[in-house]
């Protein structure tokens, strides 16, 4: 299940969405079998940051983080860095989501970025200027763990 604190939230509605985050991580951690996910905002944006300190306030890390546009391998190390700042030391899964040209462009920069948390991405196509999307959504799934950072190539999933 993927809790989001980015564009599905209205901008009004963030501080709200940020304070359910703890009942509903409790509940469904309740869930047998149930993964949780987090949509934060962009780190470059103050919703990003005040996303990151809700986090840190958990008792639990989720499961996966998913990073909405990200665009440079600098965004992954940032929240690898906030992650690992997390009280419980749980290991979170970060999901990258390269949604724009920049993105897009570094993305094999972003792919070779090695850090502590296991990865997986998920390249998107692009929101032109008409305000329309354009591209197919390309699950990519590519993970890392700790022990393969030494310069291997990534396991590829479905």
């Amino acid at each position: 299940m993927v809790l989001d604190l980015e564009d599905g939230v209205a901008e009004t509605q963030k501080p709200a969405a940020r304070d359910l985050l703890r009942g509903l991580q409790d509940q469904i951690r309740e869930q047998e079998g149930c993964e949780i996910g987090i949509r934060i905002s962009s780190l470059g944006t103050p919703d990003g940051l005040q996303d990151m300190l809700r986090l840190q306030e958990l008792t639990h890390l989720p499961d996966w983080v998913f990073l909405p546009k990200c665009e440079s391998p600098r965004d992954l190390e940032q929240l690898d860095h906030l992650l690992q700042a997390h009280p419980s030391k749980e290991m979170t899964r970060i999901c990258a989501l390269l949604e724009t040209p920049a993105g897009l462009s570094n993305a094999e920069a972003i792919a070779s970025t090695c850090t502590a948390a296991r990865l997986g991405f998920w390249l998107c196509g692009l929101y032109g200027g008409d305000g329309r999307y354009h591209g197919v959504e390309q699950p990519c799934l590519a993970t890392w763990t700790a022990a393969e950072c030494g310069g291997s190539e990534p396991s590829l999933g479905d």
